[in-house]
């Protein structure tokens, strides 16, 4: 299971230095629009191309999508959250981004969970759970898979609304600018 989730964590790698850089000459909120578009077409194929029997280069070409978008989608918007306030204010907005972040992956991937094993029945959902489904009598996995793809439908429609609201959130500069001349 780690290594299949390998490309999400290499396209990461790759991309957030990459989006570090670009960020002195691309205002964050283009970068960090793109990145999580990027995130959810990676959802998306995911969704929409998942069977039981979809192999590792769907889900690690879609996977490795979504790690290039997180890379290119954290590091300019904590960069455009932390050029948001003033120096005095930078550890406490870190420390609440941080916590958010945090919190947003631990409700996510609840959420995912409990969507995922929704269409299972009891038996199914505590094999799921101890990571034993292959293992039933039947073997069928599609109402684990249909699962699968309605909690991935809902993680891109979250995507979408973060896309939206990352493209019409206010320029960072020009909030320290009004800052500065009020200071």
């Amino acid at each position: 299971a780690g290594l299949r989730v390998t490309p999400l964590a290499i396209g990461m790698m790759l991309a957030a230095p990459v989006a570090g850089r670009l960020a002195a000459h691309i205002p964050p909120r283009m970068l960090s629009t793109s990145g999580i578009a990027l995130v959810a077409a990676g959802l998306l194929l995911l969704a929409l191309g998942l069977t039981p029997t979809s192999g590792d280069l769907l889900t690690g070409g879609a996977l490795f999508a979504v790690g290039i978008g997180n890379g290119f989608f954290l590091p300019p918007n904590t960069s455009a959250i932390m050029t948001s306030v003033g120096p005095e204010l930078r550890g406490v907005a870190n420390g609440v981004r941080s916590m958010l972040q945090n919190t947003g992956g631990l409700v996510s991937t609840a959420m995912a969970l409990a969507i995922v094993t929704s269409p299972l029945n009891p038996a199914e959902k505590r094999a799921a759970y101890a990571g034993t489904l292959s293992r039933l009598p039947n073997g069928d996995l599609t109402d684990l898979v249909r699962g699968y793809r309605v909690a991935l439908l809902v993680l891109f429609g979250l995507c979408v609304i973060g896309a939206l609201a990352s493209v019409l959130r206010g320029d960072s500069r020009i909030s320290e600018n009004r800052r500065n001349r009020r200071g």
